[in-house]
């Protein structure tokens, strides 16, 4: 007997329908095993009825018994019913599902996908897999793992638009929940278009009413309060409300309702009728005995954040103590055993920042102090279970973006640093700050480092499986991409595609599960194993080398420096947007061209960009500024990855001189303090010259297409790309290829063997396809290359080079990703293993390009490292005076990232630097030995 289980799916995750009943008596436990087929049939049945009796009574431990009873029945008898099987693990799934047992559901329902193999008939097979992905999809979607739950829900709906295209519930229920889970990642324009899909396919009779009608409303009004649309809000707020009156709810469905109440009065302004409507559904929830766990901690934690908001912490505690004992049974329950860690870190981290708010109020020093340290050792506790959290993730963009959801845990730890430095002066508490904001970064930067610098040949291979996968998928993705306006007869085609490259990251994500994750080397260097050692921060300051940083929360946000001088450790609020403003300042700075030649429009610019700086400088620098030493390394985040940092004015006097941030500093950006531990771990030296290769092709106007840009990129002539190829060919002996020679098949087989690469080109930054953003190299029919090196490419390399100059137009600036910045050339050969960069921000002239980088590379030669060589260049620029090219659109888009050594110096060898000292001082004792013991002898032998 087949119940068709699909229709009631989308209960699991939005509780917005009625269970069907099944009438029958419960059935007896003890009947015996061993059965003939006719006896075991009845009583299969009796079992299956009585179960589903009991989930429409929402006794889900009942049915759950009765369910593995059967199981073990049907697994009694050799070979086992394949369609009982599946049944009855269909119905054990969904009732594990709802009472939070996500984990076990989720092996459950990986069970029937193995059991459909089995299955001769293709349709049953379809419907099974579509339940089954469907069911998937859902637990991961509780589980926050939202990008995978889209991959089961995307072969879910090419199964049924190809089995099943007349079955308009399916496709209502597939639309609503890839809408739902779209809304969850915060993509709400792909939330709307699938949303809108279910509505067209809710007209239909066969689907229509009043309760789907109802849910599905939600689910708008849902969005709409996400996505900050208040008309759109207050439209479906009003419908929700007539729709209500019309049906009698499921209990869920009426919490749903409350929660959804209660966050448009927020939205509204209005936090008394919030707090009311919340009341309101506690008090229902605490009825409904088997709500969903998820749904009541939701509800929890929303009533928790009013209740703080307005003083009230005692209740929100005890709120987030309910959904601890919901989600935690055994307190002591390891991470890696929790169904819902998302909802545990969330209900701990509010209640570390709601005892913080109590504490922060007290007055008494002492007991204060201590109190904090003991929430910021639960912070930290916090955090070691995030890492726990996105480690289990298995698709690697899974991992920004739930650290990102959780940097409320961050933020509070910060605060709690922020508070202790503040009450004690000692510095180790603003070391510890800068620790624990950098293990919020750089998450798949580190994971890439790690797995090239790797020598576990284990590793290695699954590595080399993983890269193989995602070549076939960036061909796909890309014909997707250009896929036709798809009439309704290639609708099947496009859907195929799509569950194809679903399909592939699937595989992807089983490879690293079964694979990465067995591997404790990688487990331990990956960022969710270890943060960054407090010994990298004292070996920067024994450099002489001062750190900047700065952490963006919610509420507030931070800027942290140390070094040889001092420490400074201050909170900042919002209200001078700063990264609006940092945006401003970069747009000024690139809109100097427009205005050469126009006196009034210059001096407009002049004093936007003046006021623009005065602003940034006090937010992003301020008192830090007294503590800096001649050289700066600024632990980069998010925007402030592709702000150009030297072109702050640190000084400006009434006469109109100007003094910048470059002038008083060298600076160099990382990524994060952890991944500078690696590249310095890693950086042995060399005790030979380094090997020099250099790129200048040739272009002549070629128009080439672009992914994702109507109409050609034209590539105009350049002339001192040549010349900057011929330098270095003349003054370091580099490789140099020029013109037709510079082709992609000889920068893939001279690259990896390069210390130094530099590349002088054309270099386009692609906005809205990143994956897509490349440098230009000359075409080589013979070997069947093209002439684009993209990202996706460049990342699947393993260099050695110790550091690349990519001197084209915004080989350093792109799309930012939360946690990770810029994805740009630049972070693209950061990935491929190289340890340094020089890159650029924004478009840079022809002759410019040529001058900077000559005056690097002299800088270089005289022994100067990165950062001061970057200086020296651009301090030529500026010491001319010219009122064009002194301009910081000229000097400051050149910017250094990753190690400061001068890739030029020949290290390990008998001289260098450290040696020399250490045979001065072991000639020196020789000396004062010999001199001793002359001493001593002569005077014995008078």
């Amino acid at each position: 007997m087949r119940i068709p289980c699909k229709i009631f799916l989308v209960l699991i995750l939005h509780s917005c329908a009625v269970f069907p009943l099944l009438c029958a008596q419960g059935a007896d436990p003890d009947l015996p095993v061993q059965l003939d087929e006719e006896s075991r049939d009845s009583i299969l049945l009796e079992y299956y009825r009585a179960a589903w009796e009991d989930i429409d009574s929402y006794d889900y431990p009942s049915a759950i018994a009765k369910l593995r009873r059967a199981k073990q029945i049907v697994n009694s008898h050799s070979p086992p019913d394949l369609l009982w099987l599946i049944d009855i693990n269909e119905a054990l799934g969904f009732s594990l599902t709802h009472i939070g047992r996500l984990k076990e559901s989720l092996s459950v329902n990986y069970e029937i996908t193995e059991l459909a193999k089995e299955l001769e008939d293709e349709e049953t097979y379809a419907f099974t897999l579509s339940i089954a992905y469907n069911s998937i999809a859902i637990i991961y979607s509780q589980m926050h793992f939202f990008e995978l739950a889209m991959d089961y829900y995307s072969k879910a709906l090419y199964i049924d638009s190809k089995y099943f295209p007349d079955n308009r519930e399916f496709h209502y229920m597939n639309h609503r929940n890839i809408g739902i889970a779209s809304k969850h990642m915060g993509d709400y324009e792909t939330a709307k278009i699938h949303l809108r899909r279910a509505m067209e396919y809710l007209q239909h009779p066969a689907v229509n009413s009043t309760d789907r009608e109802l849910a599905l409303t939600y689910n708008f009004l849902d969005l709409s309060i996400q996505s900050a649309d208040h008309a759109s809000a207050h439209r479906f707020f009003k419908k929700a409300a007539n729709l209500r009156d019309q049906i009698t709810l499921h209990p869920e469905m009426y919490i749903y309702g409350y929660e959804l109440t209660a966050n448009y009065y927020l939205l509204t302004g209005d936090t008394t009728a919030a707090l009311k409507s919340l009341r309101e559904a506690q008090s229902n929830a605490q009825q409904s005995q088997y709500s969903l766990p998820f749904i009541l901690c939701k509800l929890y934690s929303l009533s928790s954040r009013v209740l703080m908001d307005l003083g009230e912490t005692d209740e929100a505690i005890e709120l987030l103590n309910h959904c601890l004992d919901l989600q935690l049974p055994d307190p002591q329950s390891p991470p890696d055993l929790i169904d819902d860690p998302d909802a545990v870190l969330r209900a701990k981290s509010s209640i570390t920042r709601a005892r913080f708010l109590e504490i922060e109020n007290r007055g008494d020093l002492e007991n204060k102090t201590s109190s904090l340290k003991e929430l910021l050792l639960e912070t930290e506790s916090q955090i070691e279970m995030l890492k726990s959290f996105i480690t289990s993730s298995l698709i690697p963009h899974s991992r920004t973006r739930l650290v990102a959801d959780h940097m409320t845990v961050f933020e509070t730890g910060m605060e709690i640093l922020y508070h202790l430095y503040r009450l004690t002066g000692k510095r180790d508490y603003v070391n510890e700050a800068i620790l624990l904001a950098d293990q919020s970064r750089s998450i798949l930067l580190l994971e890439d480092m790690v797995l090239k610098i790797t020598a576990d040949e284990e590793i290695q291979a699954a590595v080399e499986a993983d890269r193989t996968l995602k070549i076939t998928f960036d061909s796909l993705a890309l014909l997707l991409y250009e896929f036709p306006a798809a009439e309704e007869a290639n609708q099947l085609d496009k859907l195929q595609l799509e569950n194809q490259l679903a399909e592939i990251r699937i595989q992807r994500q089983e490879l690293f599960a079964n694979s990465l994750l067995q591997q404790p080397q990688y487990l331990a260097q990956m960022i969710a194993g270890r943060k960054a050692r407090g010994e990298t921060i004292e070996h920067l300051k024994k450099e002489g080398i001062t750190l900047l940083t700065h952490f963006f929360g919610k509420r507030n946000f931070f800027v942290l420096s140390t070094g040889k001088r001092g420490v400074y450790f201050e909170k900042k609020d919002y209200t001078e947007k700063p990264r609006e403003k940092f945006l401003q300042f970069r747009q000024e700075i690139e809109k100097f061209p427009s205005v050469i030649g126009n006196s009034d429009l210059h001096r407009a610019h002049l004093e936007k960009l003046f006021g623009l700086s005065d602003i940034i400088y006090n937010q992003l620098v301020g008192g830090a500024a007294e503590y800096f030493t001649d050289h700066l390394c600024i632990i980069a985040v998010d925007e402030t990855s592709v702000f150009p940092f030297g072109a702050l004015i640190f000084d400006y006097s009434p006469c109109g001189s100007v003094r910048y941030l470059i002038e008083e500093v060298a600076l160099t950006y990382t990524y994060s303090l952890k991944t500078l531990e690696l590249i310095l771990d890693k950086s042995p030296g060399s005790s030979t010259p380094a090997r020099i290769v250099a790129f200048a092709p040739d272009y002549g106007n070629d128009e080439i297409e672009v992914v994702g840009m109507d109409g050609k990129l034209s590539l105009s002539p350049l002339v001192y790309n040549r010349e900057e190829a011929i330098l270095l060919k003349r003054e370091l002996d580099a490789l140099s290829f020029i013109g037709p020679e510079a082709t992609v098949s000889n920068f893939n087989d001279h690259a990896t063997h390069a210390d130094i690469l530099h590349l002088s080109g054309h270099a386009f930054s692609n906005d809205n396809f990143p994956q897509y953003s490349f440098f230009a190299f000359n075409p080589d029919s013979t070997r069947g290359y093209t002439s684009l090196l993209p990202i996706s490419d460049i990342e699947n390399l393993k260099l050695q080079a110790s550091m690349v100059f990519l001197n084209g137009c915004r080989t350093g600036y792109g799309p930012i990703q939360k946690g990770e910045g810029a994805l740009s050339l630049q972070r693209a050969f950061a990935s491929a293993g190289v340890n340094s960069m020089v890159t650029t921000l924004w478009p840079i002239d022809d002759g410019v390009g040529y001058g900077v980088a000559s005056d690097f590379y002299t800088a270089l030669k005289k022994g100067n490292d990165l950062p001061q060589s970057i200086r020296h260049a651009s301090l030529e620029l500026i010491s001319k005076k010219d009122p064009i090219h002194s301009h910081p659109y000229f000097w400051s888009s050149h910017v250094s990232y990753g190690h400061w050594e001068n890739p030029l110096a020949v290290r390990n060898s008998l001289f260098t630097p450290g040696n020399i000292i250490s045979l001065g001082l072991l000639l020196l004792t020789v000396v004062v030995i010999f001199l001793w013991r002359k001493k001593h002898y002569g005077s014995s032998n008078v």
